[in-house]
Parts: structure tokens; sequence; C-alpha cells
């Protein structure tokens, strides 16, 4: 939709600029002060219509797996089961991949029928089993990689709203001393919480004496730190295992 001009946490482009007579790399200041930060709690409401509907086996905490129909919108999802309507808000702490469940279910037996696939909202802790039947496996393949490509696609147009325009850099920050040493920088969406995400712009120093570090400031001005994330040969660094998924963590930080 439109962007409203008096928002103070829009990025607006910039015309181009002449550099034959600039000695030093260009840098604009950003369009906007202060901490970017956002909502990501699930109970939102979904915007415009869904990009998919359509029919899938909801295998559910209390061991029954029922037939529901879900709609995939460009933010999240609903479905309704035993009555009850379930929303879900998507955000970039999220993940959906394949799986497969080896147990029976007390309402269908066995699950060797099932291509299943699992939406993960890590962030809060919540996961949702989903699965697929067809006339013979590879139609029920086919079936589960549409859903999961799409619901992956929603995740991945969720998350790059959230960035303000950018690239990533390896050059300093004029007249900003800290700056001197980054090996690259850019924004990243850290997790401040269980329902809030901050759009922080990240610099990556290179190892001094026995660790590297992490600065994250509120935007690619430099001029107020966040905070530092040191990286130690203890620090475990790890990525989200998911279909286009492209979270990671820092020890507690992701």
């Amino acid at each position: 939709g439109d962007r409203d001009p008096g928002d103070a946490t829009t990025t607006w482009a910039l015309p181009e600029a002449d550099n034959e007579d600039i000695d030093e790399p260009l840098f604009l200041l950003p369009r906007f002060t202060g901490r970017l930060s956002y909502s990501i709690c699930p109970e939102q409401q979904m915007r415009g219509r869904p990009m998919r509907e359509g029919e899938l086996w909801f295998l559910s905490t209390e061991e029954n797996v029922d037939l529901i129909r879900i709609s995939l919108y460009i933010n999240g999802f609903t479905f309704l089961h035993a009555g009850q309507e379930n929303s879900t808000a998507m955000c970039p702490f999220a993940l959906v991949r394949n799986c497969k469940f080896q147990s029976t279910y007390p309402s269908v037996g066995s699950l060797s029928d099932f291509k299943i696939f699992k939406v993960s909202l890590f962030a809060q802790g919540r996961c949702y089993y989903f699965g697929v039947r067809g006339q013979d496996e590879h139609e029920a393949e086919e079936a589960r990689s549409r859903w999961v490509l799409d619901i992956s696609r929603a995740m991945r147009l969720v998350t790059q709203s959230l960035f303000p325009p950018f690239v990533i850099s390896c050059d300093p920050v004029p007249h900003m001393p800290s700056t001197q040493r980054r090996l690259m920088a850019g924004y990243l969406v850290h997790c401040d919480g269980s329902y809030v995400a901050s759009v922080l712009y990240c610099e990556l120093h290179p190892q001094c004496e026995d660790k590297a570090k992490m600065v994250m400031y509120e935007s690619e001005a430099c001029q107020t730190p966040v905070m530092d994330v040191y990286i130690t040969e203890r620090s475990i660094c790890c990525e989200k295992i998911g279909i286009n998924c492209s979270c990671f963590s820092v020890d507690e930080h992701q």
C-alpha cells in the first residue's frame, strides 16, 4: 500500500549524486531517526485476500488428525479446527520444513500415507504440523512441496517488508572512528523478545586478542550503539534449518 509521508520510520529513495568531485565514499545519513521496532505478536490481523486456500490435515497435540481448510495470506494463515478459528501472523523468526512421523495416531493409525510439514514460530514457542494426502506418493509429495514453498514465500515477504533500503557495506563511516575496523555491516532483524523485533544496523569487527565482536546500532549512521555481541571460541553460531530460511543465532541472540 501507499506509505504515509508523515511516517518517521519510512526511508525514501534519494536522487543520484554526481560523484566526480568526491574524494571519499559518498555517505548519506538515514532518512529516519530512532530505533525501528515492530510487534511480532502472532495475534495480528490478516492482510488482504488469501494468496491460497485449500485442504490440509492438521495434526493436533491431542493426537488427532483432522481435515481442515486453510487460508494462506501475505502475512499469515487461518484455519478452523474444533469449532475455533485459528489465526497466526507470521514473523521473521519462523520457518517451514518437511518432517516425518514414525508414530501412529488413534484416529488414522499409521502416518505413512501422509506427507507432513511443520510451521514453527520459534520466538513464541509455537509449532503447527500439517499433512498432505494424495492418490499416490508422488502426488502427495508435489502437493506438500507447493504448500511449503508458498508458506516460505509469505515468510520472506514479511521479513523483507521490515528492512529499509540498504546495501552491505565494507567501508567505514566518514568521521566515525568506531567504524574503522569493520569487516562488513548491514541491517539485521534482532529478536528482542517473544513479541518485539528491532531492525538494527550490525557491524562485524575482526578478532582482537581472544574475541571478535558485532556492534549493533540504531541505524547506518552508527551514532547510537545499542549493544555489543562478543564472539569467542566458545560461542555457538548456528543457522535455523528451514525452506528459504535466513535465520541464525549467536549464543542467545537471534
